[in-house]
């Protein structure tokens, strides 16, 4: 997918882009930088789907958007997403990261033991999975990616 690039990008716009594609893979009820405490999440979002048997099912999503023009994720900013997730105590929230960037193989063993030892959901959406998402989406492609 070479001509999905996020070099144009700063990381405002990375932000918007974030809130696009949400509503493209049918987030709802989407609320935009929610601070709390001078603390602050990029979204918070819902998602709505039917279990095996048609019973509705709700999540809610603490969605952090991380743009990167050379650096990766760190352990530092995983532990401060983690943080914030336990002071904002939305136990019914999982967490959602979307970067351009690549996880090194140290964050995604964090992000797999604080699944496992703290119970936590996270989700990642990093920069391979990232485009092939947008490659999804005709909207998106033609928006953001069709200078």
């Amino acid at each position: 997918i070479p001509e999905i690039s996020f070099d144009h990008f700063s990381p405002i716009e990375f932000e918007e882009f974030t809130y696009d594609l949400l509503k493209a893979y049918g987030f709802k009820k989407i609320q935009r930088e929610r601070r709390i405490n001078d603390r602050a999440v990029d979204f918070i979002a819902e998602t709505y789907s039917k279990d095996v048997f048609g019973i509705p099912n709700k999540e809610t999503w603490m969605v952090e958007a991380k743009f990167y023009r050379e650096e990766r994720f760190s352990i530092n900013l995983l532990n401060q997403i983690i943080s914030l997730y336990n002071y904002i105590d939305r136990e019914d929230a999982g967490i959602l990261l979307i970067t351009n960037s690549v996880l090194t193989s140290v964050a995604e063993e964090y992000i797999k033991n604080a699944k496992r030892e703290r119970n936590l959901e996270i989700k990642v959406v990093d920069g391979i999975l990232l485009k092939k998402l947008v490659a999804k989406r005709k909207r998106l492609i033609t928006k953001y990616f069709t200078r």
